[in-house]
Parts: C-alpha cells; sequence; structure tokens
C-alpha cells in the first residue's frame, strides 16, 4: 500500500503544480512560491518553473476589433476628391471676378438642383480657403504691381497742366473727356459747314451754333438728368444764376476773339471771290464759342 499511496500523492502534487502554471498563463502570478522561494518540478522532459515578470496579457484595445477605442482622426471634408477650379473652370490663380462669373453661372444652369448648390458652395468656399492659406504664406503673387486707381493718381501727378498751378484758372478751366468733345465737335461743325454752304444763313447759323456752345458750357460737369420710362428727361432743374453768368461771358469772349481774327484776315488776306466773307466769320466765330465750351468750366458741380 505504501508505493501506492505514494504514487497518489505524486500525481496529486503533479496534478495542483500543472493546474497552477496553467492558471498562471492566464493570471498574473509571479510565480507559484511557497514563502520565498520559487517552486519548480521536472517531470519527463516538461519543466514548469516561475519566471519572475512575465509579458503582460494583449489588451483588448490591441485587438483587431477596436473595442473601447475611440476614433480621433477627423472626417474628411466633403468633396474632397474633387478640383474646385477644374470644376469652375478657372485657373489657380484667377481673381475674384473671375470665381465669382463661373459660380454664378453654375447656379443660373443647375437651378433647382438643391445638392449641386450646396456643392457649388462648399467648392467655392474652398478656393477662397486656399487663397487665404496661400496669402498668410506668402505664396500669393499679385498680378499686377500697381492698381488702376494708383496708376491713375499717380499720373495725374505726373502729367499736372501748366493752369493748374493759377489758381484762378484752375476753376475754370476743365480739360473735356472724349465723349463731351466728339458731341460738341460733330454738333458745332455741322453749323459752320451749313455757312459754308449757304452763306445767305451765315449769321444765322453763327447765331445758333453760339447758343449750342453757350447750353454745353453751362451743362458741362453737371449730372446727367434723370429720365422717365421713356428715355425723356424727367427732371427740372433750378437756374444756376452764377453758372449762367460764367457761360455767357467765356462763351462771348470766345466768339469774341473769332470775330476779331475773321476781320483781320479779310482786310489783311485777298480773298478768292467763292469764299464769302461772312463763311468766314461765322467759322471762326464758332470755332471761337467751341473752344470756350470745350475747354473752360462754368459750373461749380
Amino acid at each position: 500500500l505504501a508505493p501506492a499511496h505514494a504514487m497518489r500523492t505524486t500525481a496529486t502534487i503533479l496534478f495542483a503544480l500543472a493546474f497552477a502554471a496553467s492558471a498562471s498563463a492566464f493570471v498574473n502570478l509571479p510565480g507559484l512560491s511557497l514563502g520565498q522561494k520559487s517552486v519548480g518540478c521536472h517531470v519527463n522532459r516538461i519543466s514548469i518553473k516561475s519566471a519572475g515578470a512575465r509579458a503582460p496579457l494583449p489588451s483588448l484595445r490591441a485587438l483587431p476589433f477596436n473595442f473601447g477605442k475611440k476614433n480621433n482622426e477627423p472626417p474628411p471634408p466633403p468633396y474632397a476628391g474633387e478640383n474646385p477650379y477644374r470644376l469652375f473652370g478657372v485657373t489657380e490663380d484667377a481673381q475674384y471676378e473671375e470665381v465669382e462669373a463661373a459660380y454664378k453661372e453654375l447656379c443660373a444652369e443647375h437651378t433647382g438642383d438643391e445638392k449641386y448648390l450646396i456643392k457649388l458652395e462648399v467648392m467655392k468656399e474652398r478656393i477662397y480657403n486656399d487663397r487665404l492659406y496661400a496669402r498668410m504664406k506668402g505664396t500669393l503673387k499679385a498680378k499686377v504691381k500697381e492698381s488702376p486707381f494708383d496708376r491713375k493718381i499717380r499720373l495725374q501727378a505726373k502729367k499736372e497742366p501748366w493752369f493748374a498751378k493759377v489758381s484762378f484758372l484752375k476753376k475754370i478751366v476743365k480739360m473735356p473727356d472724349r465723349p463731351y468733345l466728339t458731341k460738341l465737335t460733330l454738333v458745332m461743325g455741322a453749323f459752320t459747314i451749313a455757312g459754308w454752304m449757304s452763306p445767305t444763313m451765315s449769321s444765322t447759323m453763327m447765331s445758333v451754333g453760339f447758343i449750342v456752345a453757350f447750353g454745353f458750357l453751362y451743362n458741362k460737369g453737371t449730372p446727367e438728368p434723370r429720365r422717365d420710362s421713356s428715355g425723356d428727361i424727367g427732371e427740372i432743374r433750378p437756374t444756376d444764376v452764377k453758372a449762367m453768368g460764367k457761360a455767357l461771358g467765356l462763351c462771348l469772349l470766345g466768339a469774341g476773339a473769332g470775330f476779331l481774327l475773321s476781320q483781320i484776315l479779310i482786310y489783311s488776306v485777298p480773298m478768292p471771290a467763292s469764299v464769302h466773307p461772312d463763311s468766314v466769320v461765322t467759322s471762326l466765330v464758332n470755332i471761337g464759342a467751341w473752344a470756350a465750351a470745350a475747354l473752360f468750366q462754368a459750373s461749380d458741380a
């Protein structure tokens, strides 16, 4: 009985040691210890021994199922895979006006498609954000070194006329713009040609030309009158007596200079028989009135 009892005792010890070893594989135990000594047992070629500190069990966060792990990465922006510049048909250095024009054109083409309109709005904001980011980095370069407004100011300061340095001439001398000068020249030229074609009507053409030049000079520099839906003038302005007096005086000055020059030519230069003296007077008087209406301004507006 003694050997049988010894074998049962040994088997019980071995089973206890095997169970403790298998349990320590799943529970973080420093080993099966008795007091301060580690217990080891060799059964055939299998060794069960305390290894001291061991690698911890794999955490649930390391598993491929992402249990308990939060995704902190931000979601991609909408329409991240599309090129907004290609959608709008503009270059990457397009101006604000070009982007806005392309946006409005696409919105007009897809009116009623709310999803597409939202997409266009998002893509436009992406373009503006790219431009802002490039400007903050200093990589955005301007197409022009000088704006049209600055260039206009610079040219005006550089080409300041001589009469601008004289106080009283600066208030009345005003160079005309192209539309005003073209209209004035055509009207005054028509009256002058009519005086040559009909010498008997020369005095009438001279008087009408003077009145027309006076009207041009009186209204020069004033804003365009308001018009109604039919295109007719629908505004009655009060009479500016001061401007009227200045316009009359300047036209008389110009016409008088032309009349004086015509008399000098008639009496000092022999004229052909086909040239009527009244036509010469009409031409020079109209030219003097034209010069007054073109070079001066009566209104203080």
